[in-house]
């Protein structure tokens, strides 16, 4: 995915789709790789893949890394109301 040449660069929906996907086979550290690079690249997470995120880094017990991912998403304005409202819907879900 990160090969470079003429082709264009990854696109959100590629992060997305990657990150998903690494996240869903149980490859949380390569998904972090890529949730970082997404970052970096300054575009947002879903709320599926984020969801998917928080929930395998708290089954994975790495919390620091949570903590670190939504720390890294808050320098996004947009995120803040985004981070709200996913942390409170993943709340819910896990008390269920």
């Amino acid at each position: 995915m990160l090969q470079t040449g003429k082709e264009s660069p990854p696109d959100e929906e590629s992060y997305d789709l990657v990150v998903g996907m690494l996240l869903q086979m149980d490859q949380i550290d390569a998904a972090l790789k890529y949730i970082d690079l997404t970052l970096k690249s300054g575009y947002m997470l879903s709320m599926p893949v984020f969801r998917e995120c928080v929930r395998g880094c708290v089954n994975k017990g790495k919390r620091d890394t949570l903590v670190s991912i939504i720390n890294k998403c808050k320098v996004h304005d947009s995120y803040h109301r985004y981070l709200d409202r996913g942390l409170e819907n993943f709340a819910r879900c896990s008390l269920m």
